[in-house]
């Protein structure tokens, strides 16, 4: 302080606002670095949501709604209403595997991936049964298959796509807490440097103030 009494007060005015401006552009690159990880982290977030667990929840009720088709196929009496049923089997057979194909490259090298993929591809082979069975009236065998076939494999694709939704459930949990870890941090200096810049610039500019009166031998007579 001593230092900056014997300064000019050019070069006062000089130094006191360049720390000022300093400490300002700092509060910008602090700033600039909070938002930086508060869009990685929102950007996180959204990946694991549109590119996991979103594909995922579409291929679980599509592979759900091909066992309901299929059983309707079974029991309706209907040749008509069994065919509505069938191609309901189609439909929904290509939503999932429409999932299963835009969800590979985000789960590329997930050994628990391949064995839903194995999984659903399986079954899609399988499911074009029902409608072999139902034309050709073999009744006996269309039940058989629903039963000893059809059901065990879809409660293994859905186990294992439980594992997948909790692992992508995780991860997105892990990427919301940084996000808000990201905001906290970026928040919290903000706050305190804007608090550091306005009190560095109080105290330079009553330094200043002080130094001035005092050369210039106290206030001016007309403020009295």
């Amino acid at each position: 302080m001593y230092a900056f009494k014997n300064m000019k007060i050019g070069t006062q005015l000089i130094l006191g606002f360049g720390l000022v401006t300093a400490l300002m552009l700092l509060l910008g690159v602090f700033s600039l670095l909070g938002l930086t990880a508060i869009h990685g982290a929102t950007t996180d977030l959204h990946r694991v949501n549109t590119e996991h667990l979103k594909p995922l929840y579409i291929a679980r009720e599509a592979l759900a709604q091909t066992g309901l088709a299929a059983r309707n196929a079974y029991v309706f009496t209907s040749d008509a209403q069994a065919r509505n049923e069938l191609d309901l089997v189609d439909q929904q057979k290509k939503v999932y595997l429409a999932a299963l194909e835009g969800m590979s490259p985000a789960f590329a090298g997930n050994t628990q991936f391949d064995k839903v993929r194995a999984g659903l591809l399986t079954m899609a082979s399988a499911l074009e049964k029902p409608r072999k069975f139902r034309e050709a009236g073999q009744m006996e065998a269309f039940g058989k298959f629903l039963v000893e076939e059809c059901s065990p494999l879809r409660r293994q694709i859905v186990n294992d796509i439980a594992v997948l939704v909790a692992n992508a459930e995780r991860e997105l949990a892990d990427a919301d807490a940084s996000a808000e870890h990201a905001e906290a941090a970026a928040r919290n200096w903000v706050i305190g440097l804007t608090i550091a810049a306005f009190v560095l610039s109080v105290v330079i500019s009553t330094a200043i103030k002080n130094l001035l009166l005092k050369q210039l031998g106290g206030e001016p007579a007309y403020t009295a």
